[in-house]
This record gives structure tokens, C-alpha cells and sequence, in this order.
């Protein structure tokens, strides 16, 4: 496998003639891009590519028929539901920035003057970067957009950071920030009461019976009236779902949002150093990648992805591969 030794030249020289075979040039172009992100670069691949990255998708990446092809086992109906709950869920389940001791990034800080540029791909006038120590990352909230950075993020180079930006704002656009920023117990009681709500004899597992009525009570209330139409049965249909499980929905989001941020961005050197500092590793060089792949799961299986047929199609129906 390519994550096992990715500071060799040939295997990326290798897969770039299969790519080249199959009519696959961006994804040839693609491969250089991932060579040159272990420096392992052939002259050849250096004639596709002169870096590790490719033109990225930008706003495109957002078409809703490539959000759920990058979709790993998020259904429609939570999709739904997210949305229709966001809102409520931010008054329910509020963030507690005040014990982060969380700060607003300052006019001119650089990780506000990215968001702001990236902002509107993804629907967004503006978007604000709240600052705290050590490495904290957080999808926080959509109304207003804001991100929440530890400073050890938010003094990473240009590239790692806008993948961090970009890999929340995606999450925003889709309203999917609850399940990033809340501690699962915390949702998993949200949302069980919710259906409670709905569903009088509903009554899970290892809950309280008290916090379960007083979770579902409070989230309800955090409804807008024109909203709960339909919303108790859409809650009941998610959490009866065989697969769903607040603690994977969380993961699943982490996934498609690696996804889509590399989409937009194209970067694919920005994208590994940025998981592998999210897992506090070394990154930066082509070599300290190489050494930290084993132990960042996530970042190996954004690796695998970026070659792959399912983000080489999302790439030809943006028309990323066109540029």
C-alpha cells in the first residue's frame, strides 16, 4: 500500500502510468501531487505537478449530490434532521467558550482574514475565529459562522490552517456542527429525549428518567413552531435506524468533512499536516508525514481517498479536473 512507504518514488511513477492507462489524468496529476507531499517525486511527476496540490473545487464541492456520494453512512434523514434541529440544538446544547476562556481572533489575525475568504463557498458572508489554548478545533456554530482554534491551529501555516478552517465551515454549511462540538453523552440525551417527546413509551437503555424528559423538553422548546411539524417523526426514523449511533455520527462527519475541505482546497500536503497535527504529530516535511502516517488514522485514510475513483468522480463533476 502507497501509506506504507510513501517516500518511494517508483510506486507513485507506478501509479501514476495506471492512472495515465485508465484515462485518468487528474488522478495521475493527483498522484504527483501525493508524491511530491513525501518528496518522492520523480522528474516525471514533477512535469504533472510542481506541488502537493491540484486545483481544488471551491464552491462546487458543495453540490448536494457530491455531498452525499463523499457521505460515509450519513443518510438523508440525519441530514434532515441536523438541519431542521441546528438551531435548537445551539440553545439546548449551547458551547461553553466562557470555561475554554475562548477569545474573538482580532481584525487582522490571520486565521479570521482566511475564514473571511473562505466563507463564502460555502454560503457564508463572513466568519468569525474564536482563540483558545492548546489544541482545540471546533465547529461551533452556524448563526453566526464560527470556528473555534486552539493557538497551536491557529499559528500553523497557511495551509494546514485553511484545511482546518474549511474542513468546519463545510460542517457548518451542512449543519452538522452539533455532533463535532457537543460531548456525545450530551447529544445522545438531546436527541433521546426528543423522540421521547414524540414518542411517550420510548425509553432507552443506561438514561435518566428525569434528564431524559428534561433534555427532550428543553430541546423541544428550542423549536420554532413552524419547525416541529414532522420533526418527532423524522427524530423517531434517524434514532430507529440500525447504524446510527451518536458516537460514529461523529466520526462519519469527521470523514466527510476531511473530504469535502480537501475537495475545495486541492491541497493535499495542507490536508496531512493539518491531521496530523489534530493527532499531535510531526509534520511539515515530506519525511515527518511519512514517519507520522502510522499512527493518524485519519489522515491515512484521507491518503486513500485522494486517489481514489469516488473523489477522482467528485473532482470531474465540479470540474476540478478541468482546471
Amino acid at each position: 500500500a502507497l501509506d506504507e512507504r510513501p517516500d518511494e518514488a517508483e510506486r507513485w511513477d507506478a501509479l501514476a502510468d495506471v492512472l495515465d492507462r485508465r484515462d485518468r489524468r487528474d488522478g495521475a496529476r493527483g498522484g504527483a501531487a501525493a508524491a511530491h507531499a513525501f518528496d518522492a517525486a520523480s522528474p516525471a511527476l514533477a512535469e504533472r505537478s510542481r506541488d502537493a496540490r491540484v486545483p481544488g473545487a471551491a464552491a462546487a464541492a458543495m453540490d448536494p449530490e457530491v455531498v452525499r456520494a463523499l457521505s460515509p453512512g450519513l443518510r438523508a434523514p440525519t441530514f434532515a434532521l441536523f438541519r431542521q434541529l441546528a438551531d435548537a440544538l445551539d440553545k439546548a446544547v449551547p458551547f461553553d467558550a466562557r470555561s475554554l476562556q475562548a477569545r474573538k481572533a482580532g481584525r487582522d489575525h490571520p486565521a479570521r482574514l482566511q475564514a473571511r475568504s473562505l466563507a463564502p463557498a460555502f454560503g457564508f458572508n463572513a466568519a468569525q475565529v474564536l482563540l483558545a489554548a492548546g489544541t482545540r478545533w471546533a465547529p461551533v456554530s452556524a448563526s453566526p459562522p464560527t470556528i473555534l482554534l486552539g493557538d497551536a491551529f491557529a499559528n500553523l501555516p497557511e495551509g494546514p490552517r485553511a484545511f482546518l478552517l474549511t474542513r468546519a465551515l463545510a460542517t457548518l454549511g451542512l449543519r452538522l456542527e452539533a455532533p463535532l462540538r457537543t460531548p456525545t453523552p450530551a447529544l445522545a440525551l438531546a436527541l433521546a429525549g426528543l423522540v421521547r417527546q414524540a414518542d411517550p413509551g420510548f425509553a432507552p437503555k443506561g438514561m435518566d428518567e428525569a434528564q431524559l424528559e428534561d433534555a427532550g423538553r428543553r430541546l423541544w422548546k428550542a423549536v420554532p413552531r413552524r419547525q416541529r411539524e414532522g420533526l418527532g417523526p423524522l427524530a423517531i426514523e434517524v434514532a430507529a435506524a440500525a447504524d446510527f449511533d451518536p458516537g460514529v455520527l461523529a466520526e462519519r462527519i469527521h470523514t466527510l468533512a476531511d473530504r469535502l475541505a480537501l475537495l475545495v482546497l486541492g491541497d493535499l500536503g495542507g490536508a496531512l499536516d493539518a491531521l496530523l497535527a489534530l493527532a499531535g504529530l510531526p509534520h511539515g516535511t515530506g519525511a515527518k508525514r511519512a514517519a507520522g502516517l502510522p499512527d493518524a488514522p485519519a489522515a491515512r485514510a484521507l491518503l486513500a481517498f485522494a486517489l481514489d475513483d469516488l473523489h477522482l468522480d467528485a473532482r470531474r463533476k465540479t470540474g476540478a479536473e478541468r482546471l
